[in-house]
């Protein structure tokens, strides 16, 4: 009897601790953490530090790992505003809207949209400032990386992309939240021919911001460049459900031409010219295609010579043109002299000659206008 009561007094020992540890557990959860300021209320004030130039202020509510990257008179320097453009422009926020953290429970996200006046020029604008803020030492500090952001973009301008990608995996580093960081991490990742880091940056790009068409056109050459055509074509049809640019309908009508789908090809060109018929881009495919798919010379004769008689294009793009169009002559000069046109083939080779000569004073180290110029050169020894 005196065991058994032992045993019934240890048990009731063990519950009584276990119920006591399971109150002062419950008594901890059931505490309130103290609630966290309003980061709106430190965003609107920085806004208005920056108006009125309180640059030393603004400075010292930046997060202090920003401060590692950029110092005070540099933070001054660059958002120093001479007075002549501060007074011409005025900045009017019209909303300052939360955006979601994703489970990031120490960082907060704004859109702030504004109307702009800029009285020098008689002219108005809207647009939106995003902002990230991250909550360290009881307070909510502005991220700040803009300067930096400069910088990575002018080492992308001048193909420098390793040190563009090293400034960016900074910043993303610091703020996950950053898409104007990601866009030019993902374009980084894309010319080192890492695709696959440049389709998930890229598709982070769009988590950050999903109502920028342009993230998705962006992230649908990367499935392009990989050879993901299916995901290239959702991608462009959304870009283009958010915007429909008719760029965005001729260079999804390329991804058709890739897929073997000329007929869906033809008809996305002739959307994008439709709504634009001076854009150089849809004409020039439209010569390929026809040259290249449709075996419809003539055609493809009339659309170069419709992208040819527009405005130049950028350098790059350009050049290619000429090079496509001096490739399509060079083509049918071979068809003609087999058929002993010799008087018609030599035309079209000398015409072909000067558009790879204008090629190659755009790109002078190009390699495959280097050899067509050569193969014109030999042919046009022979007739």
């Amino acid at each position: 009897m005196k065991y058994f009561i032992r045993i019934m007094a240890r048990q009731i020992f063990k519950f009584l601790i276990c119920f006591f540890l399971i109150s002062v557990m419950n008594s901890c959860s059931l505490k309130k953490e103290e609630p966290k300021p309003d980061p709106r209320e430190t965003l609107l004030r920085y806004r208005h530090l920056l108006t009125d130039l309180k640059l030393q202020e603004a400075y010292a509510m930046l997060a202090d790992t920003c401060k590692t990257f950029i110092s005070e008179e540099e933070f001054i320097a660059y958002n120093n505003v001479p007075d002549s453009i501060r007074i011409s422009q005025i900045y009017n926020m019209l909303s300052v809207d939360t955006l979601p953290v994703y489970g990031y429970n120490d960082f907060t996200r704004f859109k702030v949209r504004y109307y702009m006046v800029n009285r020098r020029e008689n002219t108005s604008s809207y647009g939106n400032w995003f902002y990230s803020l991250v909550y360290e030492n009881d307070q909510w500090k502005i991220i700040w990386f803009s300067k930096m952001i400069d910088i990575a973009f002018s080492h992308l301008q001048n193909q420098q992309y390793q040190q563009a990608r090293l400034l960016f995996e900074i910043i993303t580093g610091v703020n996950p939240f950053n898409e104007s960081a990601f866009r030019g991490l993902a374009i980084s990742y894309a010319n080192l021919s890492q695709l696959d880091k440049a389709i998930n940056t890229g598709r982070k790009m769009i988590e950050v911001i999903p109502e920028n068409h342009s993230n998705y056109a962006l992230l649908a050459d990367f499935y392009r460049s990989a050879n993901l055509l299916d995901e290239s074509i959702e991608n462009y049809k959304k870009a283009i459900s958010i915007d429909s640019l008719p760029i965005y309908y001729v260079n999804l009508g390329s991804v058709y031409k890739l897929n073997k789908q000329y007929v869906e090809a033809d008809e996305l060109y002739r959307k994008g010219l439709e709504l634009d018929s001076t854009l150089v881009q849809g004409w020039w495919m439209l010569g390929e295609l026809y040259y290249q798919n449709m075996e419809d010379s003539e055609s493809a004769e009339r659309y170069f010579k419709k992208a040819l008689e527009l405005p130049p294009m950028d350098d790059t793009y350009q050049s290619q043109l000429y090079y496509s169009y001096a490739l399509f002559l060079f083509t049918e000069a071979a068809k003609v002299e087999r058929q002993d046109y010799i008087i018609e083939s030599r035309r079209l080779l000398i015409e072909a000659k000067k558009y790879i000569s204008k090629a190659q004073e755009i790109d002078s180290l190009n390699s495959d206008y280097s050899y067509l110029q050569n193969e014109i050169n030999i042919k046009l020894q022979g007739v």
